[in-house]
């Protein structure tokens, strides 16, 4: 299991207060990052936003599976990371 800390903060000077908070990946998402990228699916700068972005929904999304926020939605998901984990 892998332990991250995602932190973000406003770049452009308004002062809306930081956010930053722990998760864990049964997947090293740096070697992850990489593997995507080297796929040239999408721009290199584009990858770990979409890598990360991508798992922590998955974790919510798994989470919550059967809320009727998350019920229609989850098949859909599951063919995308199917179509992902087959490409390149």
């Amino acid at each position: 299991m892998h332990t991250y800390k995602v932190s973000l903060e406003s770049q452009d000077g308004a002062d809306s207060g930081a956010q930053a908070f722990n998760f864990t990946s049964h997947e090293d998402l740096i070697a992850l990052i990489e593997r995507v990228r080297s796929k040239g699916m999408l721009p290199p700068e584009e990858v770990a936003a979409f890598v990360v972005g991508l798992k922590l929904f998955s974790s919510v999304l798994l989470n919550h599976r059967s809320e009727e926020l998350f019920a229609e939605f989850a098949p859909h998901f599951g063919q995308l990371m199917k179509k992902l984990k087959s490409a390149g």
